[in-house]
């Protein structure tokens, strides 16, 4: 079928002016009433929000937080990162160092430390190819992703890919492989109609309309995740826990400070930070033996968040509009 409709777009070309024209614009018609169809099937075949009043009292599991980020919003966004600095220093692999508002992560250097691959690449990012071997300035990160963001998000995307094949044997989601294909025979198309309203009809407005609407939807099939039918069981189960954490009565100010520390993280995977920095504040207590909570408490987590959010914002914008053009390390 696509073959043909391919093959029936290219015979335009043999048609003389006129026919051209009207050929075009009446495919144009029928490509923006399959359009509208192919919206209306992505729509029923997306997962449907989850919506719930029921909480539960304790996580699900135990499982790695940035894991847990990826089933929650089922992207690796920056939040994931983060999570794996976290979950990095909890862990003793690095410590962070405040001085004068000057947010310094240093590399531990553990001899023989177990670490995940993911987590392997991360401290590879931050202290070789953005900081200064043992140690990065995070006041300067924006910085040098701004000025270095060829490289950076070279290896940055490299990252993302181990990630994504470290979680995949959690089976979260299910492959759209099938949606994909199909997707790049529809780009393919709407090309074609876009180029030839170009040319042909000189409605330059809508060719690219054509084009830009098919790149979008493309865009969004290629980001689609849908959950397997167990993974989707544990993410309203998380729903339910963040919902827990949301209640101004809950007592998880009650709990230990690893339980805490493990919480905060949970609750930062989940979009559920300031409740969770509330629940420190109802506590009142003095959480210097935890770098995770301290940084909370003392407002520095807000800091840090904002500094990875735009460093990484800084990747993808000047990666998109500047193409990258510096591969190297500076």
């Amino acid at each position: 079928m696509k073959i043909i409709v391919l093959f029936s777009l290219l015979v335009i070309l043999l048609f003389p002016g006129p026919i051209k024209v009207n050929i075009t614009l009446i495919a144009s018609i029928i490509w923006f009433i399959y359009t509208l169809f192919y919206l209306y099937k992505l729509y029923n075949v997306k997962d449907k929000k989850v919506t719930t009043n029921n909480y539960l009292i304790d996580p699900p599991n135990n499982n790695y937080s940035p894991y847990i980020r990826y089933l929650y919003s089922g992207k690796i966004d920056y939040k994931v990162f983060l999570l794996v600095v976290f979950e990095l220093l909890i862990k003793g692999s690095i410590s962070i160092k405040i001085e004068n508002n000057i947010y310094y992560l240093i590399d531990n250097k553990i001899k023989d430390e177990e670490l995940k691959k993911s987590e392997v690449y991360v401290k590879k990012i931050l202290f070789k190819d953005i900081g200064e071997g043992h140690y990065i300035i995070l006041n300067s990160m924006i910085d040098k992703c701004n000025k270095n963001s060829g490289y950076i998000y070279s290896v940055y995307k490299e990252w993302q890919n181990v990630f994504e094949y470290e979680v995949a044997f959690n089976k979260y989601f299910k492959s759209n492989k099938q949606l994909v294909d199909k997707s790049t025979s529809f780009l393919i198309i709407s090309f074609i109609l876009s180029l030839y309203n170009i040319i042909f009809t000189k409605k330059i407005i809508l060719g690219l309309f054509i084009f830009l609407v098919a790149s979008i939807i493309c865009k969004y099939i290629n980001d689609l995740k849908n959950r397997e039918d167990e993974a989707q069981i544990e993410y309203e189960k998380w729903i339910q826990f963040r919902n827990y954490i949301g209640k101004t009565d809950n007592n998880l100010d009650e709990l230990d400070i690893k339980s805490l520390e493990n919480y905060s993280l949970y609750a930062y995977s989940l979009d559920s930070y300031l409740e969770f920095k509330n629940i420190l504040k109802k506590k009142n207590g003095n959480y210097t033996d935890s770098d995770i909570l301290n940084i909370i408490n003392l407002n520095v987590f807000d800091n840090i968040d904002y500094i990875f959010n735009k460093s990484i914002n800084k990747l993808n914008i000047n990666t998109l509009f500047l193409f990258a053009r510096n591969k190297g390390r500076r």
